[in-house]
């Protein structure tokens, strides 16, 4: 048989011309689901609260002259197997008004962390709500046995894998942000950079309460195109990386020309 025949996949309509917003909504959910169906696997339903612990930090900034405060924030939530939560800091500029909040999925524990610069972003009034990727489950094939990961059921190749999962934590952080009356609930954005920038794009896509998302270098299977392209391609990521992505994504590697969709959309 051949391979074109074998793969079942769900085509998107064509875009209609001259696209409206009243055309958009049906087609924005039929890509939504071919993406999750084909590529990052299948979110599970959003959990009823998110419960948050917290204990402030009055010194973590203290060489910034006061500008910024910073909060310890534990959010939990109830999954199909028992309670999960992570850390999420905080740290906003001291302002009277709502300020708009960055959501930063980082790959170090600290909101500094070396690639986010904090004080720029405090002294344009911005907040930032930072969480460590590896908090949720851990960035290695580990079978989905850890964190986040070990507590929904996997069922059938369509199953979320690991950006899925950072992708639900920064929409649990959302959650929260949508409680707190010292944010502009409508300037919410999600950040993330390389595998972490799949994450976001994936992130805001799903949930159209984030205004907007900065990715950078997203690259392979987050921003570029994988069809008639150079450079890493569905078969080198899929060979290193399988458990970022459900298990349909793998038959497209070398047959990039069967994506129902493309990065770019």
């Amino acid at each position: 048989m051949l391979l074109e025949q074998a793969i079942k996949v769900i085509v998107p309509p064509t875009v209609p011309e001259g696209i409206l917003a009243e055309n958009w909504g049906e087609y924005r959910k039929t890509l939504i689901s071919a993406f999750a169906n084909e590529e990052y696997g299948v979110t599970p339903p959003p959990p009823s609260e998110v419960r948050a612990s917290f204990m402030e930090d009055n010194h973590f900034y203290d060489d910034w002259c006061g500008k910024a405060k910073h909060t310890i924030v534990k959010l939990s939530f109830d999954t199909p197997n028992g309670e999960f939560g992570f850390r999420t800091d905080l740290t906003f500029p001291l302002s009277e008004k709502p300020v708009p909040v960055i959501v930063y999925i980082a790959f170090t524990p600290y909101p500094h962390g070396g690639f986010c610069p904090m004080e720029e972003v405090l002294d344009h009034g911005f907040g930032v709500a930072s969480f460590y990727y590896e908090d949720v489950t851990a960035d290695c094939d580990d079978h989905f046995e850890s964190g986040i990961a070990a507590l929904y059921p996997r069922n059938g190749k369509n199953a979320w894998g690991k950006i899925g999962m950072w992708a639900f934590a920064a929409s649990r952080v959302m959650d929260y942000l949508l409680t707190l009356p010292q944010v502009n609930h409508e300037q919410i954005f999600v950040l993330g950079h390389s595998r972490l920038g799949k994450t976001a794009l994936w992130c805001a896509a799903q949930d159209l309460r984030f205004c907007g998302v900065a990715s950078n270098a997203a690259g392979c299977s987050g921003d570029a195109i994988s069809r008639v392209k150079k450079g890493e391609h569905i078969a080198d990521i899929c060979s290193r990386f399988p458990f970022w992505f459900c298990e349909n994504y793998q038959k497209y590697a070398g047959h990039e020309n069967l994506l129902p969709f493309d990065q770019h959309q």
